[in-house]
């Protein structure tokens, strides 16, 4: 059997002033530091979740611009194509325009050139055709 005198009674206020000391120079202040530690780990976490979801927004972000700006570029050389295309059938247009004038003009030229040369031929028809006329009553006059 156990026996209680007085050793044990010094051994249980020793043990009590023991665990009264030590929760206040040791047990509290670790428990504070494992509990301050713990807030910053889980303040570092939200921090650094808070840090990928803002990553993965600019990243979203930066792929709608992306592709945003090609389309403007496809749009932009879309628009240029077409107007030099444009261009290109306005200038054909106009060259073909400008040749089928030269061509009017050289035929009206021609057709010129044609009646005058007529007329010239007309008139010197009608000289030789005199002077042979004269001739030929100056030869059968004789």
């Amino acid at each position: 059997m156990i026996k209680i005198d007085y050793t044990l009674i010094i051994q249980i206020i020793n043990f009590l002033v023991l665990m009264f000391i030590l929760t206040r120079l040791l047990f509290k202040p670790l428990t504070n530091w494992l509990e301050q530690r713990e807030t910053a780990i889980k303040s570092a976490y939200k921090d650094a979740e808070e840090a990928g979801r803002k990553a993965l927004e600019r990243e979203a972000e930066y792929n709608r611009k992306l592709l945003e700006i090609r389309k403007e570029a496809l749009e932009i050389r879309n628009r240029i194509q077409t107007e030099a295309l444009d261009e290109k059938m306005r200038i054909i247009e106009e060259t073909r325009a400008k040749a089928e004038e030269l061509i009017r003009k050289a035929k009206a030229d021609i057709q010129a050139d044609l009646e005058k040369a007529k007329g010239d031929i007309r008139q010197q028809v009608e000289v030789f055709s005199n002077l042979i006329v004269e001739k030929i009553l100056q030869s059968g006059g004789r």
